[in-house]
């Protein structure tokens, strides 16, 4: 049965006798896969104050009508308790996240289960027409359907419920990071949104923050603390870490890059050294290199013992000796694959690349790239050394309006 079915109903003790309507239920282990309902809230008249019956008083609940099964009732004015909280007042309309089904809905009905003369909470309801039911009008159940989604299968979106209960978000960790990121744009705001990220383990953090726009990364940061800031920046890509602290006033930034960690802070500040739209300004440090004297068998080897991979992988680039950092060539993933483990890297790797300069317009680089169908390009300084690499997507950020800049899909 649903919740909004019974709201309004005749209350009736024992002997038949009306004693009021119903207005609201009670219920208790929010955070429990079926929370139970204590009890139900009713009223007497136009003007009485809300009393509590609890379900231990219920002999009857169904849609037609609501029995007691005693005739002493107490009329004590409702005063909630710790861990208590109303179902009609404080859950309906919250809006949820369908962990299951990756999406945000709000909640337009609670579905309720008796069993054992328990009464548990089993269920949300998300549809249009739970929304008809609230409002009494018919439903043609031919053509709106209800749309239930099992209570242990919601995160609810923010800790706004007035009542003592830990809502914690461990269940999201499960999701895409870019999932996550569209319910806090869609959803909670800023303050809650900052609520959100701080609750997760920092590296998931770190990758819901590159997928929000820049303004929304801005806001959350600015809503936490400099320490809490400095270590989700720590897990964030060093160009991401940038461009977030370049919108910060420089004692802020500083602030946060104190509390970062200590080589990815050093990296972000040479970022910040590069003009805005630069190719050193966009370039990610994270990129994997190798001296040209190794074979392919080596190279794997090298691969596999990083702890932690960069993302882009689809080249690597092949410096002058392992003490130094001059580029002398790339290889592509797929020349590795096709390569023979006993060859050298230098016998496979292509020796003229096509290389930027860290105060060269990102928009040349750009251009450059999809002249020679790379998806990356590697960025050395006056001395050839490499010092990052600008990919596809990093370049084409400079072409999408601001508020655009997203990997979340909401437009």
């Amino acid at each position: 049965m649903y919740l909004s079915h019974l709201i309004g109903k005749t209350i009736v003790n024992k002997s038949g006798v009306k004693i009021g309507k119903m207005v609201d239920a009670v219920a208790t282990r929010i955070n429990t896969p079926l929370p139970l309902v204590s009890g139900i809230i009713a009223t007497r008249g136009f003007s009485g104050k809300p009393f509590f019956i609890s379900k231990g008083d219920i002999a009857r609940l169904e849609d037609r009508d609501i029995k007691l099964s005693t005739d002493t009732i107490d009329f004590t004015p409702y005063d909630r308790r710790d861990m208590e909280i109303r179902l009609e007042k404080e859950v309906f309309d919250k809006q949820i996240i369908d962990v299951k089904e990756r999406h945000l809905a709000r909640i337009n009905d609670v579905e309720l289960t008796i069993q054992n003369k328990n009464i548990f909470i089993t269920g949300v309801d998300v549809s249009f027409r739970s929304i008809l039911a609230r409002l009494k009008i018919p439903t043609w159940g031919f053509f709106f359907k209800y749309n239930t989604i099992p209570w242990e299968e919601i995160q609810f979106l923010g800790t706004d419920l007035p009542v003592k209960v830990k809502i914690d978000y461990e269940r999201l960790e499960t999701l895409h990071p870019a999932d996550i990121a569209r319910f806090i744009f869609q959803g909670p705001g800023y303050r809650k949104g900052t609520q959100i990220i701080q609750s997760l383990e920092e590296n998931i953090a770190a990758d819901v923050m590159e997928s929000l726009p820049l303004d929304v990364q801005i806001n959350i940061l600015e809503n936490m603390s400099s320490k809490a800031a400095g270590r989700i920046i720590s897990e964030m890509e060093s160009h991401w870490g940038a461009d977030v602290l370049s919108e910060f006033p420089t004692k802020k930034a500083e602030e946060i890059l104190n509390k970062t960690d200590n080589d990815k802070a050093l990296i972000i500040k040479q970022l910040l050294t590069y003009a805005p739209d630069t190719a050193g300004a966009i370039m990610k440090v994270e990129y994997v290199s190798v001296e040209q004297n190794i074979t392919v068998s080596e190279f794997y080897d090298r691969l596999r013992s990083y702890e932690n991979l960069p993302e882009f992988l689809t080249y690597f680039y092949i410096t002058e000796s392992a003490n130094s950092k001059k580029l002398v060539g790339i290889v592509s993933l797929w020349e590795l694959f096709k390569a023979s483990h006993r060859n050298r890297i230098n016998t496979v790797m292509i020796k003229n690349a096509i290389i930027a300069k860290p105060q060269e317009s990102a928009r040349r680089v750009l251009k450059r790239m999809t002249q020679y169908d790379f998806s990356a390009i590697p960025v050395v300084n006056k001395h050839k050394h490499i010092i990052g690499i600008v990919t596809l997507n990093d370049a084409i950020r400079l072409l999408i309006p601001k508020d655009w800049k997203t990997r979340i899909g909401l437009k």
